[in-house]
């Protein structure tokens, strides 16, 4: 075997089911930027209070709002590491409507900071009872009895 048929061969085996071979590549990269990503995040532990946005008028939340309670973040390298105030959590209550029954209502989490980037939040969604409300005035009468023993009314 000569050295041009060696060089033939060793050509052959490369551009072999080249597509293949380039989509393996690009694959692995993709998979390799995305274990680099996850290395570099942090985790911020809550908890952030949930502050409701465009609450439809004349309506009230029946439930405790629960915290957030941790976000995975990245931040650009060499900045300071992010505060707790440093994220402000809403939801949006624009589409709920105000019958009692519990709705999921997803949670959206902003740093101040616009270069860090929020990668996740835990919990995801938090459950939402909106009532209707009103109001209505009602005469009130005091009576009043005989204060205990050792009590003045003053």
């Amino acid at each position: 075997m000569t050295i041009e048929q060696l060089a033939r061969r060793a050509v052959g085996l490369v551009v072999h089911n080249w597509p293949l071979k380039l989509a393996a590549i690009v694959l692995a990269t993709l998979l390799y930027a995305g274990l680099v990503a996850s290395q570099d995040s942090s985790t911020i532990q809550g908890p952030v209070t949930v502050t409701p946005q465009n609450q439809p008028a004349d309506t009230v939340i029946t439930n405790p709002l629960r915290d957030v309670e941790s976000i995975r973040y990245i931040a650009p390298a060499g900045s300071q590491r992010p505060r707790i105030g440093d994220f402000r959590a809403t939801i949006v209550l624009a589409n709920v409507r105000p019958d009692g029954e519990p709705v999921n209502v997803p949670v959206r989490v902003t740093a101040l900071d616009p270069d860090i980037t929020i990668i996740d939040v835990t919990p995801r969604t938090i459950q939402v009872v909106l009532e209707s409300s009103s109001s209505k005035e009602v005469p009130v009468r005091v009576e009043r009895g005989p204060a205990p023993a050792g009590i003045e009314v003053g």
